[in-house]
């Protein structure tokens, strides 16, 4: 973040480490949150190790990204 806003808001994306991803996106969408990327597997290409993530998107208020995640 800055001082300043961007068309998208203070805050660009920012990201969560939850337990249970559907639950965290559910409750951002009750919570008035728009939905991005529903809740989906995404393996990832990294080094040491590859990993998968359990990962969802919704846009925020002010239209920040938020992202819910969980290392499967």
């Amino acid at each position: 973040g800055s001082d300043e806003y961007s068309v998208k808001g203070k805050w660009n994306h920012f990201a969560m480490g939850v337990d249970n991803v559907d639950e965290a996106y559910q409750i951002a969408l009750d919570a008035g949150f728009k939905p991005l990327i529903a809740p989906k597997f995404a393996p990832l290409e990294s080094t040491p190790k590859k990993i998968t993530l359990n990962v969802a998107f919704v846009t925020g208020p002010d239209g920040e990204e938020a992202e819910f995640f969980r290392i499967v």
